[in-house]
């Protein structure tokens, strides 16, 4: 039995857990096109909606995407790309929309 009906809609206050699937897998590196060339060697297509500093793998229903690692250590909040402060990794989820963002962030804090 389902917790809620088909088809159920949620106000915007209620918590919503997220789907359980990983949209993009986020790797920091030193040398973008280098990086991509890898990849590339390994027979992956680049998807046309990179640039020189961001470069996504289409994976069918999830990406592997290459960012400058600086870049990505910034975009973090992290004060460093190096150490053992930043991994350089990310798992991103896309929510709908901005009201789900705030609905995921709820459920997640219980």
């Amino acid at each position: 039995m389902l917790a809620q009906p088909v088809g159920h809609t949620f106000d915007a206050m209620t918590p919503l857990a997220p789907s359980q699937r990983i949209h993009l897998v986020l790797l920091g590196v030193q040398n973008v096109p280098r990086s991509a060339q890898f990849y590339e060697a390994l027979g992956w297509t680049r998807s046309p909606t990179g640039n020189d500093g961001f470069v996504k793998f289409n994976m069918g229903g999830y990406a592997i995407c290459l960012i400058n690692r600086e870049d990505f250590a910034s975009d973090a909040l992290s004060p460093t790309a190096t150490g053992s402060g930043f991994a350089g990794v990310a798992l991103i989820h896309l929510a709908r929309n901005a009201e789900d963002v705030l609905r995921i962030r709820a459920f997640a804090r219980g």
